[in-house]
């Protein structure tokens, strides 16, 4: 065992957000949970009850990120969040908590706030130094807003608020949401044209991939493991999910580096299973993009984000895929020649300690299928030349020195 639990997971920690809470932790439920591919819950539990339930999470392999009010202190205001102290009662009752649970293998980490404010951060901050004071090995999840609201939540800007939280609570990841698909209606598709965003009455978010960006910005920089988020429930302007909206979504977060895939929300009534405990039918489409996902982390897991490109028409926040070496100066012995031609792409970089490159291609319509090539010198009657992906999927390809592209 590691000094961390994210470095000892095997399979990529698929978070429901939120999952069954207390008297609906089941065995059953857990189970139902497990097949869909998540294996860790975000679920509220009594301090009493607690030690059965992580008896159940350790057998399911479903394991609790305890939501309790003891490390969650609400929201502050600018006047008195900064320089906020815990007392003495609060930490009296965040050890007796963490003493209780820390060395059960059903427990995955400790929920302590979600998208906090620049008044939260100091309050944050001394929950989760108390937490690692004794418990330095399971996660204390925060997690962030999008950097999308113009004064960053009272920080001044997004960076601002993120380098403060990162100096403040020195955190071992990063989380955030962003639910980039809205369906809108359709006067105001038809107004906006041809747009490259636009797929039917499915609209993605222009700063989608910009969001993306930042935050991998930011853990790539600091080597810290990304978090992100797919939507699951309809609500809002968010429609009711498809398979191609999940996959797109998680397939995005994985070529953008995530280490760690969430869904927002697993229980609810218009979630992927009701209050009542009975999959709707969206479950079965988690359950199958899960699945996809377990065995392609086979392969991701050992390899490290090195960068990020797109195909087609250039998007707020995106690179384009750049030229290799004999197409910008004729000279081939600077690098891999790598192209992809075809329907728009986003393309995530990755490469193993030994050097080798891989490319995971996905495909950047959550709505329609998709045909890619990697190896665009083979002709059109050469099968093996496209590549066909399902909406929003993703495939891995290993880059091969002295030949084409192949499916890893």
């Amino acid at each position: 065992m590691s000094d961390y639990i994210l470095n000892d997971d095997e399979t990529i920690p698929i978070l429901a957000w939120i999952g069954p809470q207390r008297d609906d932790i089941t065995r059953e439920n857990l189970r139902r949970m497990a097949e869909a591919g998540f294996n860790i819950n975000l679920g509220a539990v009594d301090e009493e009850k607690i030690l059965p339930v992580l008896d159940l999470c350790a057998e399911t392999g479903v394991r609790l990120l305890w939501n309790h009010p003891a490390f969650d202190l609400g929201r502050k205001t600018p006047e008195t969040g900064p320089g906020y102290q815990l007392t003495p009662e609060e930490k009296d009752r965040i050890r007796a908590l963490v003493l209780k649970v820390k060395g059960h293998p059903g427990l995955y980490g400790y929920h302590v706030h979600d998208e906090p404010a620049r008044a939260d951060l100091d309050w944050n901050t001394a929950v989760v130094h108390e937490i690692e004071a004794l418990d330095s090995y399971h996660m204390c999840y925060v997690n962030h807003n999008a950097p999308v609201i113009q004064g960053a939540y009272g920080a001044g800007t997004q960076e601002a608020l993120w380098r403060a939280w990162i100096k403040k609570s020195t955190p071992r990841y990063l989380s955030y949401d962003h639910y980039p698909l809205e369906q809108k209606p359709w006067d105001v598709v038809k107004a906006l044209g041809d747009a490259h965003n636009v797929f039917g009455n499915i609209v993605v978010k222009p700063n989608y991939f910009a969001c993306l960006d930042f935050a991998r910005s930011f853990c790539m920089a600091l080597d810290l493991p990304l978090w992100a988020f797919t939507c699951s429930v309809p609500h809002w302007s968010y429609p009711e999910p498809t398979e191609g909206h999940l996959r797109f979504q998680l397939m995005c977060d994985l070529a953008y580096g995530a280490r760690g895939l969430q869904y927002f929300t697993y229980w609810g009534d218009r979630s992927l299973v009701g209050n009542d405990g009975t999959p709707n039918p969206t479950y079965e489409l988690a359950q199958r993009v899960n699945r996809d996902i377990h065995t392609l982390w086979k392969k991701l897991k050992g390899l490290r984000s090195i960068g990020v490109y797109h195909t087609g028409p250039v998007w707020e926040g995106t690179t384009k895929l750049m030229m290799y070496p004999v197409e910008a100066w004729g000279m081939d012995h600077l690098g891999l020649r790598f192209k992809c031609i075809g329907d728009p792409a986003v393309l995530g970089v990755f490469d193993d300690p030994d050097g080798n490159l891989y490319v995971l291609a996905v495909n950047k319509n959550p709505v329609e299928s998709a045909t890619i090539s990697l190896d665009p010198s083979l002709e059109d009657t050469v099968p093996h030349k496209w590549h066909p992906l399902k909406p929003g999927e993703g495939k891995l390809f290993k880059i091969l020195p002295d030949g084409p592209p192949v499916e890893a």
